[in-house]
């Protein structure tokens, strides 16, 4: 294993070498537009390190781009990034996208990355609205695909831009992607489990300062590893309900220098995660 990397790095960076490890070397991702520069980087990451087969679908097309000249500025802040075009090994439109990442005989990819402007308890996250359908405070994207995602892909991910009892909150005000369970029943009452669809929430959680999961009996959220420089009473304080929290709570592996030399000198070259 490379080096521990001693030097300072951003919340950025580490989120996208977060998510980088969760890539496995079989996985396709779907490429989300929100919060796009961390997944997106992350996911080059991986595949300069340890997945170099792995594809990656955006509403342009699919791409290697471990073998493919790089775009010559990450991150992306669309999901119809105009840069793949001089990459991506086929073009796809809307309809394509759609048939390639949902259930059937057709799926391409297996794991999806989503931001969140509210997760709770359970793993429900919201990217609509805050406040009511009446009477909304705040408009986020919309639900844009984030139910099918969460259905048909086999493992997907949350990770959020900050840590904080707005975030973290006991029950989210809109539910744009079903967690494990809510107060509509679960994933089994949803018949989830009879159609073969996902039959579980998000697998983990990556936050500014903590890595969350999941109970496997209650699927209530868990504290899994603190970031280094973040403490277990700091990550109970910024959230917004009773977290289950483990007798013993190790610190979130830091990036190594060969993760940072990586993403800084071949991926993240104009220092967008800085």
């Amino acid at each position: 294993m490379s080096k521990v990397y001693e030097g300072e790095y951003t919340i950025s960076e580490l989120q996208s070498i977060l998510i980088s490890r969760q890539i496995k070397p079989t996985d396709n991702i779907v490429g989300p537009g929100f919060y796009n520069d961390v997944v997106y980087n992350g996911a080059l990451l991986a595949m300069l390190t340890h997945a170099p087969n792995t594809l990656y679908l955006s509403g342009v097309g699919w791409t290697s781009l471990a073998q493919a000249k790089l775009p010559r500025y990450t991150p992306m802040y669309i999901p119809f990034e105009y840069r793949f075009f001089a990459i991506t090994e086929r073009i796809i439109r809307g309809h394509d996208e759609i048939q390639l990442s949902a259930g059937g005989p057709r799926q391409h990819c297996n794991v999806f990355f989503l931001g969140a402007m509210q997760v709770d308890k359970y793993g429900n996250q919201n990217i609509s609205i805050r406040g009511t359908i009446d009477k909304p405070i705040f408009r986020g994207p919309g639900i844009i695909g984030l139910q099918t995602f969460a259905t048909y892909m086999k493992r997907y991910y949350i990770y959020t831009r900050n840590h904080d009892t707005r975030t973290f909150v006991d029950e989210v005000d809109f539910i744009s992607a079903p967690g494990y369970k809510n107060k509509y029943g679960d994933r089994k009452s949803w018949g989830f489990v009879d159609h073969g669809w996902n039959p579980n929430g998000p697998e983990e959680i990556i936050t500014p300062i903590a890595v969350m999961d999941f109970d496997e009996e209650t699927k209530h959220m868990r504290l899994k590893s603190v970031h280094p420089g973040h403490t277990v009473d700091e990550v109970k304080k910024k959230t917004g309900f009773d977290l289950i929290i483990p007798d013993k709570v190790p610190e979130t592996d830091p990036p190594t220098e060969e993760e940072i030399t990586l993403l800084r000198t071949q991926i993240d070259r104009q220092g967008a995660l800085k």
